[in-house]
């Protein structure tokens, strides 16, 4: 994907144009396999940045021996637990551990990005916002949009003026994202960036 090619195709959006135009977006966490990615994204559900962030770094930690599915699978659920991981999470790793080990021949990067939701989404534990956010970080696909993040949703309630309480807000939210494909990874960057600095 060519950023600036994004960048202009982004700009046509006023609103969208003023992010482009006055936010400088924080460097992306690397992300050195899929698994990590995905567990990255399973440790971040419904926890605040901070704490999450905390738990991710003490579980990489224990495995920096050995980061992989085999490495989660040695673990025992109690040394899960010990680094902050929830019960539900520990048994969503080693779901994701096992289906990584007994999946090793897919050729992910060759699939299409319903493919990999479709993929993904089979694993318990990893729904569509994490399928998405691995979409986006790991497989650096140009046109994801998760609708359902709390974080975009917080940034485009405020920049776009829409009502809290509206029903089918991920429904509007996915009409307002129309023009910017196919960029809206790009757009959703910026979003977050905003929210981080604004809300």
């Amino acid at each position: 994907m060519s950023q600036e090619a994004a960048k202009n195709h982004l700009k046509s959006n006023p609103i969208m144009s003023s992010l482009v135009h006055t936010l400088v977006l924080d460097p992306l966490p690397p992300s050195s396999s899929l698994f990590i990615s995905l567990i990255r994204s399973v440790i971040y559900q419904q926890l605040a940045t901070k704490a999450a962030s905390a738990i991710f770094q003490r579980l990489i930690t224990i495995l920096s021996s050995d980061p992989t599915p085999v490495g989660v699978l040695s673990l025992t659920p109690e040394a899960l637990y010990a680094v902050g991981v929830s019960r539900s999470k520990a048994r969503y790793l080693f779901n994701l551990a096992s289906y990584l080990q007994e999946h090793s021949s897919i050729q992910w990067p060759l699939l299409s990005d319903d493919e990999i939701l479709q993929r993904l989404t089979s694993i318990k534990g990893i729904g569509p916002w994490s399928a998405q956010i691995c979409l986006m970080h790991y497989f650096e696909r140009p046109d994801v949009f998760p609708a359902t993040d709390l974080g975009i949703q917080k940034a485009m309630i405020h920049l776009y003026e829409l009502p809290t309480s509206a029903t089918d807000l991920s429904t509007t939210l996915q009409k307002i994202s129309a023009p910017w494909s196919p960029y809206r990874t790009l757009a959703s960057f910026y979003l977050w960036q905003w929210k981080r600095e604004n809300l």
